[in-house]
């Protein structure tokens, strides 16, 4: 796949790196490349240079596009992060836009804040988790349920969460249950569902309280 420069954007932010203890400037940053590229339907690569705490690394994200009419939702985003690379896939009706332009941009933000969570786990030492290593596991729930509660994806869920919560100007409990009103096939029960979101709620009770989400629940 050719690289692909996103003239108004990337040239002003290629040199950009991220202060030490914050990835708000990063997000920011590749979310606005990325609805920029939905905008204009170019899709591509390009990089992104990550410095923190004396540490560098040189993301490349790729993105792809893919329309679909009468698709059964207005859109669906599939992404996934690698040890340097973030691969995002956004597949869209293009009938359901602008007017589903807001749910976009709130769920590339949300997507973004997760995968570079995973990415910072992976690639600097003081961030480091063990991606096999669970919090709350347990044999008896499933394959499913002890995904959600893994020890490196606790934090990616909820703080995409909180992101979400930020973008739309809603509560972390509502963003929450919107983001289960997405995903309810991954669980067997809605009990089910309570038990991993008392889990996320508590982790971010706990780790998360300067965050400005407009209240825990």
């Amino acid at each position: 796949m050719k690289k692909i420069l996103i003239e108004n954007i990337v040239k002003r932010i290629k040199t950009k790196i991220i202060s030490e203890g914050a990835l708000d400037k990063p997000i920011l940053d590749l979310s606005r490349i990325i609805v920029s590229m939905f905008n204009t339907k170019k899709e591509g690569e390009f990089e992104y240079e990550i410095k923190r705490r004396g540490e560098d690394l040189l993301l490349n994200i790729i993105v792809e596009l893919e329309k679909i009419e009468n698709h059964n939702e207005p859109f669906e985003i599939y992404a996934d992060a690698g040890f340097d690379e973030l691969y995002f896939n956004i597949t869209y009706d293009p009938q359901a836009f602008p007017s589903s332009m807001n749910d976009l941009v709130a769920e590339i933000k949300e997507t973004v804040t997760h995968e570079l969570e995973h990415i910072i786990q992976q690639n600097f030492e003081e961030d480091y988790i063990n991606p096999y290593e669970n919090d709350y596991g347990n044999k008896k729930k499933g394959e499913k349920f002890n995904y959600f509660v893994k020890k490196i994806e606790i934090p990616a869920f909820v703080k995409g969460l909180i992101k979400r919560a930020n973008t739309k100007k809603m509560t972390l409990d509502s963003a929450m249950d919107e983001w289960y009103s997405e995903n309810y096939r991954n669980f067997k029960n809605t009990s089910e569902w309570k038990e991993v979101k008392q889990i996320w709620m508590n982790w971010a009770k706990e780790n998360l309280l300067k965050q400005k989400v407009k209240k825990f629940k």
